[in-house]
């Protein structure tokens, strides 16, 4: 079930669908009488998949998530959950290269939190996903080559999605003051997740990307980007993410 959620999920991607679609039109232009529904179906894919290029539309797209949840405002914690994301284990590189930019993003607001709460504990969530180290181990190496005592930290090396990772926070933190830490992308699903499992975290979003232009932005600025198309096809992540849970609660 993991594996094929993942495997829809990813194909419902902007750029994976928009491509199904423009070869889908490509197919009935050259060999059905549908030459009109393949011109229309050409060309909104198109369009779609610029306008999800620039940079105002991508970061308008991330603002409906981001600006949701506050930053964190240094209230006293008894843990701090940094959720997992990516990593690729490599011998010989420094393991702030062996991370994601999320999960290295993510490990650094952790850590920089545990510094306000120095009694609290450290909790990393994530498994390997194929490779011989899990993300939580992954993302603990990072917080101890970054001051935090191996004693402070807890790993979970089980969970593969936000849904998992809450079930096994809630054996540990229930009852206690818990702050989430994790893309501000990603928060709205992940506090949902959580609450359902009656926790109540407080919300530690980081790795924004949709930030006010200060000043009159440079003419490269609107044209299109792989970037920000990343961007968007990460919004479209979490709105079928949030959309998935809305149908599983309605069963």
């Amino acid at each position: 079930m993991f594996a094929l959620k993942k495997i829809i999920g990813t194909w419902l991607m902007p750029l994976p669908f928009l491509l199904t679609v423009f070869i889908l039109a490509a197919l009935l232009y050259k060999f059905t009488r549908f030459e009109r529904t393949a011109q229309i179906l050409l060309f909104s894919s198109f369009i779609t998949l610029l306008l999800l290029s620039l940079a105002p539309v991508a970061t308008r797209l991330a603002a409906t998530l981001e600006s949701q949840y506050p930053s964190y405002q240094q209230q006293n914690v008894d843990y701090i959950h940094v959720l997992g994301s990516g990593h690729t284990t490599v011998d010989g590189l420094p393991i702030t290269s062996q991370l994601t930019p999320a999960a290295l993003t993510r490990t650094t607001e952790g850590v920089r939190i545990y510094k306000l709460n120095p009694t609290a504990k450290l909790i990393f969530s994530g498994y390997s996903g194929g490779d011989i180290n899990s993300n939580a181990k992954m993302n603990a190496r990072l917080a101890m080559a970054l001051g935090v005592p191996k004693s402070a930290i807890l790993l979970l090396e089980q969970p593969k999605d936000t849904i998992e990772e809450a079930i096994d926070n809630k054996k540990i933190t229930q009852g206690k003051q818990l702050v989430l830490v994790t893309s501000a992308t990603h928060m709205p699903r992940a506090m949902k997740i959580f609450q359902q499992q009656g926790l109540f975290p407080i919300p530690a979003p980081t790795a924004h990307v949709s930030k006010p232009v200060n000043g009159t932005p440079p003419l490269h600025y609107y044209f299109p980007r792989a970037r920000y198309l990343a961007i968007s096809s990460m919004v479209v992540h979490e709105w079928l993410g949030l959309a998935w849970l809305s149908l599983k609660n309605n069963q």
